[in-house]
């Protein structure tokens, strides 16, 4: 399989050039020792190491769901649970209203600062043709411990699984399963399972 190498723009990598000298003006006011090369900015606060990449910087700022968006979404899923809770509603119910908040803002992806105000309309469509799509829920009950027989949903939901950290970004597979490690163990079941999953999605890319 051939990639094709990213390059950004003049005007990216000026914006991001400004964004590392805003960065070196805040780690010098604050005295967080920190280093940088042409495209990534690396520091480290409280024993925790950080990495500023120009690719990623740029994919963020074009996102439509935010990182506070997300918080926000996550926030209105357990209030809806919480409200369905109080109003006496079965476990079923209340689990679908945890969805339904979790869902709402999710149109907001495929908005632009033009059109964000349908974000409601191009979230429900976008929620119909998932549930349209065959085999797609199943795919999600299965993930992670699905070895043979994989659709295209569940290589591309493994794939995603283990090439993204717990941060939201890019990772190789060895670099997350060295996390999951970390996190529970190489005797768990949880990293016993996750370096199968890894296997399989290996041997199909």
């Amino acid at each position: 399989m051939h990639s094709r190498k990213w390059k950004s723009s003049q005007s990216e990598a000026r914006e991001f050039a400004q964004k590392m000298k805003e960065i070196d003006a805040f780690c010098e006011q604050n005295g967080i020792s920190a280093s940088r090369t042409q495209d990534s900015y690396y520091f480290t606060v409280n024993g925790v190491k950080y990495r500023v990449n120009l690719h990623v910087l740029i994919e963020r700022n074009n996102m439509a769901i935010s990182e506070n968006k997300l918080l926000h979404i996550i926030g209105v899923a357990r209030e809806c649970e919480r409200l369905a809770k109080e109003a006496g509603m079965t476990e079923k119910e209340q689990a679908a209203c945890f969805v339904m908040g979790f869902l709402h803002d999710i149109g907001y992806e495929r908005t632009t600062p033009d059109n964000a105000t349908e974000h409601p309309y191009i979230g429900a469509n976008m929620i119909t043709d998932f549930l349209e799509t065959d085999g797609i829920v199943e795919t999600i009950r299965a993930h992670g411990h699905k070895f043979e027989n994989l659709s295209i949903y569940d290589r591309i939901l493994n794939q995603a699984d283990l090439t993204i950290d717990f941060r939201g970004n890019h990772v190789t597979i060895d670099e997350r399963l060295d996390s999951i490690a970390s996190k529970y163990g190489k005797a768990n079941k949880h990293y016993i399972t996750a370096v199968k999953q890894a296997n399989t999605i290996r041997a199909l890319t």
